[in-house]
């Protein structure tokens, strides 16, 4: 998975992500995008809208999806609150609401701690998450763990590349970046 973000002006911005993989007996692509408007300081708001195609071993399984909808992020001192919700629409299911929603306290500059819930496809869950960027390094480590309906369960455990621009810490990087 890998995103680009630049500048569009003073205010504005543009962020695409991409990402291939395959898990287990499924592969994936999928394709992202925001345009927003942001005060690293106090706030962020956007249209963010995704396309993802999953493929499996046994066609009849395979699934097709789109999003589409607004986000908005709050920036209090270390703490962040954090809002994307819209419509999303699936080759298996007419149009449904989707929403995520999170709050998030940096314990440190370079260390972010998370909860939150998320609603899509028919299930909710809760998401506990943290975020480490090494010290004076552009590599952080995450953590996520999510429990919802239907006995679904998901852990994910990840490293993250910064590259370009300059040194700066993780809350700045993800307000500013």
């Amino acid at each position: 998975i890998g995103s680009l973000s630049m500048p569009l002006g003073c205010a504005l911005g543009l962020q695409v992500d991409a990402g291939v993989g395959t898990f287990g007996e499924a592969s994936a692509t999928g394709l992202g995008g925001h345009v927003f408007m942001r005060d690293p300081t106090s706030y962020l708001f956007g249209v963010h809208a995704t396309y993802e195609d999953w493929n499996f071993d046994a066609p009849a399984l395979d699934v097709t999806s789109w999003k589409v909808g607004a986000e908005a992020e709050l920036y209090l001192g270390n703490v962040s609150l954090e809002a994307w919700a819209g419509v999303e629409d699936t080759n298996r299911s007419s149009s449904d609401f989707f929403g995520k929603l999170t709050a998030a306290f940096y314990a440190t500059d370079d260390l972010r701690l998370a909860a939150g819930v998320r609603h899509a496809g028919d299930v909710t869950s809760g998401v506990l998450s943290a975020e480490w960027q090494m010290p004076e390094m552009p590599l952080s480590l995450t953590a996520e763990a999510q429990a919802g309906e239907d006995d679904f369960r998901s852990i994910a455990v990840c490293a993250k590349f910064y590259f370009g621009g300059e040194q700066k810490s993780l809350i700045d990087r993800h307000r500013q970046d």
